[in-house]
């Protein structure tokens, strides 16, 4: 659930972000953003062990149905509030063009980012599903651990993500540009499979093996990383790789690019991972 979930608040989050700002003040404001949701995240993670000493695990699932009922009424209070001739490009049809299925298929520059959406997307859920798999693992003969560890970890990603963010990849973006920015994850993503496949051939990747462990660190720092520079460097990177785009299209492109492409790229990455494990195609390691 938690796919389908994120991408329709991220969905209506941002396509009302960019409705209610112009370029020029998005740009000013997409750092403070970014930095808002990753103090917002911090905070959850961080109060979901303590939460588990007086509640179980899918009373959660309440807590996250309360943030979603708020969410929605924040947002029927900006919709409703900024309905007007303020809320930025709706009173003008020239800014609120379509872009047909064969037109965003001609437009190579929103091709490009769709395969790159595509790609992306594939590589991480396999980091993601690699992680989950090996900390399922780990902590088979604990259950009662997992879902702090989790929660330990994905805070852990969050300070990461917050400190890079702050520190280093406005930087990154300003002296070395946005190709370069884009290609360190991809880069990282390499260097931690091939020692994560090498670790794991020469010293084993099953819980039976005694340095099992020595595999699920490699796989958790992967995912440590390679989220932390997603949601850091390649998020705002690719936020500013959309400026370019005719503004007549430009809210319709990102709305498709961060809902159907965006759930094209889950769909795909699902469906592999559902045919690897239904027919058993290759060991975790693969």
């Amino acid at each position: 659930q938690i796919a389908p979930f994120t991408l329709v608040v991220l969905l209506v989050f941002w396509g009302t972000f960019n409705r209610l700002f112009n370029v020029k003040q998005s740009k000013r404001l997409l750092g403070s953003v970014d930095q808002g949701a990753l103090l917002a995240s911090l905070i959850s993670f961080f109060s979901i062990p303590i939460v588990l000493n007086f509640i179980d695990v899918k009373d959660l699932f309440t807590i996250s149905l309360f943030g979603i009922i708020i969410f929605t009424i924040l947002f029927i209070v900006l919709s409703s509030r900024f309905s007007d001739e303020t809320w930025s490009l709706k009173s003008e049809k020239a800014f609120n063009q379509k872009l047909s299925a064969i037109g965003f298929f001609k437009n190579k520059y929103v091709l490009f980012l769709s395969l790159f959406i595509i790609a992306s997307m594939v590589a991480l859920t396999f980091v993601d599903y690699s992680f989950l798999n090996a900390s399922t693992q780990f902590f088979s003969d604990k259950p009662g651990a997992l879902p702090k560890f989790l929660s330990y970890f994905e805070a852990t990603v969050v300070i990461f993500s917050f400190l890079f963010q702050t520190f280093a990849a406005d930087r990154v973006i300003a002296d070395y540009g946005l190709r370069t920015s884009v290609l360190v994850n991809p880069i990282l993503i390499g260097i931690f499979t091939v020692v994560a496949l090498a670790i794991g051939l020469s010293f084993g990747y099953t819980i039976a093996s005694s340095s099992f462990i020595i595999f699920f660190i490699m796989i958790a720092m992967s995912k440590l990383f390679v989220l932390s520079v997603k949601e850091s460097l390649d998020e705002p990177s690719f936020k500013l790789y959309l400026l370019p785009i005719e503004t007549n299209i430009k809210i319709d492109v990102q709305t498709k690019l961060e809902g159907v492409v965006t759930g094209f790229a889950t769909l795909v990455a699902g469906a592999l991972i559902l045919s690897i494990q239904r027919f058993n195609l290759v060991d975790l390691i693969y």
